[in-house]
């Protein structure tokens, strides 16, 4: 059972040195079927595994992006709802410092 596990972890290495270096998920597999002596099924559950991992990474990251968003929209809406409430003119209002800086 080692000689396998040795493969396998020597082929998730590779594939992650291969992704590192720039190549794309087609050419990291048809790399490390050329260099290694493991079966198809083998080096597409790397890859798999290397593309679960990826696509993990970007989700995660869109999220933060996607709650910063949120959160800056909501905050210029409240700002603008206080300000307009408070009798600011409607430039300060609804574009802030850009069109204050046009009246100074």
């Amino acid at each position: 059972m080692e000689p396998l596990d040795i493969t396998l972890n020597s082929l998730h290495e590779e594939a992650l040195l291969l992704r590192k270096a720039g190549h794309s998920f087609s050419e990291t597999e048809h790399l490390l079927a050329e260099r290694f002596p493991a079966t198809a099924d083998t080096v597409n559950l790397i890859v798999k595994n290397l593309k679960t991992q990826h696509y993990l990474l970007c989700r995660k990251r869109g999220m933060v992006c996607l709650g910063l968003g949120a959160m800056l929209c909501g905050l210029g809406f409240l700002i603008t709802f206080v300000q307009w409430q408070y009798g600011e003119p409607a430039p300060w209002a609804l574009y802030g410092l850009p069109a204050r800086g046009q009246r100074w």
